[in-house]
C-alpha cells in the first residue's frame, strides 16, 4: 500500500475513533442521567454538560485507537509513550476542572445553607454530587485503563 493512502487511512481511523470516544462518553453520561437524576434533564441548560464530555470522550476515543495502530504496526514502546501521554494529560485536566467544580459546589452549598436551610442545601448537594459522578467518574475510569494499558505496554518492551 502506497504511503500516502497508508497514512490517509490512519488519519481517518483516528477521527472516527474520536467521534466514537465522544459519542460514547456522551451517551454514557446521558443515561446515567437519566437513570438516577432524571429531573435534571427537563433543565434547558443540560446541553451545557456536553461541552466536557464531548472533548474528554474526543481525546480518549484518539488515544485509544492511536494506541492501537500503533500497536498493529508493532510499534509497542510508541504505543506505550502514546497511551500514557493521553491518560497523563486526561488525568491531569480531570483533576483542575474537578478541582473548579467542587469549589462551586461548596459555595453554593454554603450560600444554600445561610438562606434555604441545612436540608435543602444537603438536597441540592446530592444532586450536585450525582451530576459530578459520570462527568468526571466515566472519564476518570477511562483514562485509568488507558494508563494501566499504557504500563503494560512499556513493561514488555
Amino acid at each position: 500500500m502506497h504511503p500516502i493512502l497508508k497514512w490517509l487511512r490512519n488519519c481517518l481511523v483516528i477521527i472516527l475513533g474520536s467521534f466514537c470516544g465522544a459519542l460514547i462518553l456522551s451517551a454514557l453520561t446521558y443515561f446515567f442521567h437519566k437513570i438516577f437524576v432524571s429531573q435534571l434533564l427537563a433543565d434547558g441548560q443540560y446541553a451545557m454538560i456536553f461541552l466536557l464530555t464531548m472533548p474528554m470522550g474526543a481525546i480518549l476515543g484518539f488515544g485509544t485507537v492511536y494506541t492501537s495502530i500503533l500497536l498493529i504496526g508493532q510499534k509497542v514502546q510508541q504505543a506505550g509513550q502514546v497511551c500514557k501521554s493521553i491518560s497523563g494529560f486526561v488525568l491531569i485536566l480531570l483533576v483542575i476542572l474537578f478541582t473548579f467544580y467542587l469549589m462551586y459546589i461548596l459555595i453554593s452549598v454554603a450560600l444554600s445553607i445561610m438562606t434555604s436551610g441545612i436540608f435543602a442545601s444537603f438536597l441540592g448537594f446530592t444532586v450536585a454530587f450525582l451530576v459530578l459522578l459520570p462527568l468526571f467518574g466515566l472519564p476518570l475510569i477511562w483514562a485509568g485503563l488507558l494508563s494501566a494499558w499504557a504500563n503494560r505496554l512499556l513493561s514488555k518492551s
